[in-house]
């Protein structure tokens, strides 16, 4: 599940179609795949109580305007360069992947950090149970086993083991074709 930002070059932010989460139990990949479950986050399925928590529509309207005003930026300052040297030393697709990478760092945040609809107390007790045998199988003392669950994302609704936020990616397309994919930059 991606989202377009610009023009004749287009960025698309969010989860690269084939993207797998880990069974970190297994070591196999997941039923279902992290673009699946970006979009069951992004729309909700009520008949399997999943709540809707559009992290990329709430990413958009906050980020937009920081992210039009640095391609601008960009730009401007690759026509001063231009025009003093005769020559262009970043080229539009420099440009606008270091703008998809900054956008895919901001989607990561709002994934991390946005005011969604908590998770319900299964819920946690899942992932706290999950965590308690992680816990047991590293040979934690009781000290080690509550920090790990206080630095978790067992209260954290899109966060479970990390894969839907560290899927977050920026696809570089000049027309229709793909011409780089770069992590979210860190913020």
């Amino acid at each position: 599940m991606t989202r377009r930002i610009t023009g004749e070059w287009n960025v698309e932010v969010g989860v690269v179609q084939n993207s797998t989460g880990i069974d970190k139990r297994t070591g196999k990949p997941k039923p279902i795949s992290v673009a699946q479950e970006a979009f069951y986050n992004c729309k909700g399925v009520p008949e399997k109580n999943i709540v809707k928590r559009d992290y990329q529509t709430k990413a958009i309207k906050e980020f937009m305007p920081k992210w039009r005003a640095a391609l601008k930026q960009q730009l401007k300052k690759q026509s001063d360069e231009e025009i003093k040297t005769g020559s262009v030393k970043t080229t539009d697709q420099k440009i606008m992947e270091g703008l998809g990478a900054a956008a895919a760092g901001d989607v990561k945040y709002t994934i991390e950090t946005g005011d969604f609809a908590p998770n319900k107390p299964a819920t946690m007790a899942r992932k706290n149970k999950k965590l308690a045998g992680k816990a047991k199988r590293l040979g934690l003392n009781k000290e080690e086993q509550a920090s790990l669950l206080a630095s978790s994302g067992t209260k954290t609704p899109l966060i479970d083991f990390g894969d839907l936020v560290n899927a977050q990616k920026a696809a570089i397309y000049k027309g229709r074709r793909q011409v780089s994919i770069k992590n979210a930059k860190r913020r």
